[in-house]
């Protein structure tokens, strides 16, 4: 490395390019540590000592360590930790337990990015106070169903008929019926005891009303049968067909009696 005191005016003229080009190599080495150092530095001299990987600065004979600020392009800080905090840039830790508030934050949330438990388009769902939330009433074969839905095409109940007299009847007991609707279909069944005014082989026909509301196109609207027993243990069993009546749109039984009183049982279904 050079001797920056040289070349000096007493000098010969052919050491001269030997010093100019010592001094060269140094500014063009940043004064590099693996090198050799150099002598009579200025104060304010800057070197690279690649030992601690930092640049130094020369000054009352003591290579000191340069802070580059963050304007400069450095951290404006010596140490990690002061490095983390003029950039704004968190520890680990920091960044964990961070992390994990904002993630604790979000989940005690009611109503994450703007959720409704309210049926509201374009919106994500989240359960109300009591658990639920709704949606709207379905409207392609592949919507979720509402229990409105459900319930409006999927449900029982019981069903008293009630009986038009078309011939011989004296006398009619109906029981209570029951019904299932699943989708647009009902099927019904219950039971019927009767007297007849005449007896026996008289034809017998009545109607009964039906548990959901329906317009029948044709006596085949209804699909069913119905068991019918005479009064009496000798009396004989046989089923007939239970048919769709299109002028008032009821369940219609036709049959010919073979006792005074019968116990009919009958199902049907038809569709709304």
């Amino acid at each position: 490395m050079a001797n920056w005191s040289l070349p000096a005016l007493t000098d010969l003229y052919t050491n001269l390019l030997t010093y100019l080009k010592g001094r060269d190599d140094d500014a063009v080495r940043l004064n590099d540590s693996r090198s050799s150092s150099a002598s009579n530095l200025p104060d304010n001299a800057k070197r690279w000592n690649n030992t601690t990987a930092v640049f130094e600065n020369w000054l009352s004979s003591v290579w000191s360590a340069i802070v580059l600020a963050v304007a400069g392009g450095g951290t404006g800080a010596s140490t990690a930790a002061g490095a983390r905090t003029n950039l704004g840039v968190p520890s680990v830790a920091e960044a964990s337990a961070t992390a994990q508030g904002l993630v604790d934050t979000h989940n005690a949330v009611t109503s994450p990015h703007g959720a409704v438990s309210a049926a509201t388009a374009l919106k994500l769902m989240v359960r109300d106070a009591a658990g639920r939330v709704a949606i709207a009433t379905p409207s392609a074969s592949g919507d979720a169903a509402t229990k409105g839905y459900v319930d409006s095409t999927a449900y029982s109940g019981g069903h008293v008929p009630s009986l038009t007299n078309i011939s011989n009847l004296a006398s009619v007991t109906s029981s209570a019926a029951y019904y299932i609707r699943v989708g647009n279909i009902v099927h019904v069944g219950g039971v019927v005891s009767v007297l007849h005014t005449a007896w026996p082989d008289q034809g017998t026909r009545f109607l009964l009303s039906i548990p959901i509301a329906a317009t029948f196109i044709n006596q085949h609207s209804i699909k069913g049968h119905c068991v019918i027993g005479g009064g009496t243990a000798a009396a004989a069993i046989y089923a007939i067909p239970v048919l769709a009546d299109t002028g008032s749109n009821k369940a219609d039984i036709q049959y010919t009696e073979k006792t005074n009183g019968a116990t009919l049982y009958f199902q049907y279904s038809y569709q709304v």
